[in-house]
């Protein structure tokens, strides 16, 4: 698993990703999950924004 620190929506936030997910999660407000989706083109191209 990567995890690196990357900015979102003017705030901090983490991104893990694995050869199959990405999920981001904010760190300077909660911590939130803010956004999972599939890195592979079986998922269809959908994100899961929340």
């Amino acid at each position: 698993m990567k995890q690196s620190k990357t900015d979102y929506r003017g705030g901090a936030a983490i991104v893990r990703s694995t050869g199959a997910l990405e999920l981001t999660v904010t760190t300077s407000a909660g911590p939130r999950i803010t956004s999972l989706r599939p890195l592979t083109a079986r998922g269809g191209g959908s994100s899961f924004p929340f």
